[in-house]
């Protein structure tokens, strides 16, 4: 099929800078990592729907004719990248060759969700500030040794994860026929439905990856970029969904 397009979103609170390093890890693919509305370069766009749809579909865009494509989102981006797919599938455009979503396995319909609902008011009292220095401490204790966010990358929070609780969830798996490819750390909090977005997958496989937390793109990258590789390296062996 030859040398596809990954295109790579970032999670919550982050920016597309937390996939530094993995063009050269990832050199048999052309590696494009994006902003999503309301964070990065993007900071100033509202994060609706269809700013969101927008961001990923200027990025396929950029696909050369033919070239195939495969979305690698993670958390927030998984949830968003699968959404866009789904569209895609429904409206008949084309999807793309192959899906992968890291630390994306919890369902926002169900109680986990209570907690990261229930963040917002506690977010909206405390102020971005003080939340900063809270969520920032923890994510040293997890590993980031990075520069972390500031204030700012509460922005959009809300209105991102809206659009999660609202449409994001193990059905936007079913109408897909490419490849989904499920990728959990050890220590995820987000693995924990995984087995029911596997099974609304048409194909799916599930990869865990031990000693990882949730920051895994940022703590494992060497682990994740294995297996995008083995993606890149299925994709002719599977042959085009489109």
């Amino acid at each position: 099929m030859g040398r596809p397009l990954l295109v790579l979103a970032h999670g919550t609170r982050a920016t597309r800078h937390i996939w530094d390093g993995y063009d050269e890890l990832l050199p048999d693919a052309d590696v494009l990592a994006i902003d999503l509305p309301g964070h990065g370069d993007l900071l100033d766009v509202e994060c609706t729907r269809d700013a969101v749809m927008g961001a990923f579909d200027d990025a396929v865009a950029q696909a050369a004719q033919d070239q195939p494509v495969v979305l690698v989102g993670h958390s927030l981006g998984g949830y968003l990248s699968a959404l866009w797919a789904r569209d895609a599938a429904a409206s008949g455009r084309a999807v793309p060759d192959a899906l992968v979503l890291v630390g994306t396995t919890g369902d926002p319909a169900s109680a986990m969700a209570l907690v990261y609902k229930a963040f917002m008011p506690i977010l909206r009292k405390v102020g971005p500030e003080r939340m900063t220095v809270v969520a920032n401490a923890m994510y040293r204790l997890l590993g980031e040794r990075g520069d972390l966010p500031g204030p700012e990358a509460y922005r959009a929070l809300e209105q991102a994860w809206r659009i999660v609780f609202a449409e994001c969830g193990p059905d936007n798996l079913r109408e897909l026929r490419c490849p989904v490819v499920l990728v959990n750390g050890q220590f995820d909090q987000m693995r924990i439905h995984a087995k029911q977005f596997e099974a609304a997958a048409v194909h799916a496989e599930r990869h865990l990856v031990p000693g990882a937390t949730h920051l895994l793109p940022v703590t494992h990258a060497l682990a994740l970029a294995e297996i995008l590789t083995a993606v890149v390296r299925d994709l002719d062996a599977r042959g085009p969904v489109r």
